[in-house]
């Protein structure tokens, strides 16, 4: 694998995988830093 190093991002919102059912913040500020 060429990828060299990694970071992990955890999220609480008491929803468990509910939280990826709605756009909210506690996740999308991490997809946001990603692609930009």
């Amino acid at each position: 694998s060429k990828l060299k190093t990694f970071d992990e991002h955890y999220i609480t919102t008491g929803l468990k995988h509910g939280a990826f059912y709605r756009p909210l913040e506690a996740w999308l500020v991490h997809i946001r830093a990603w692609i930009l």
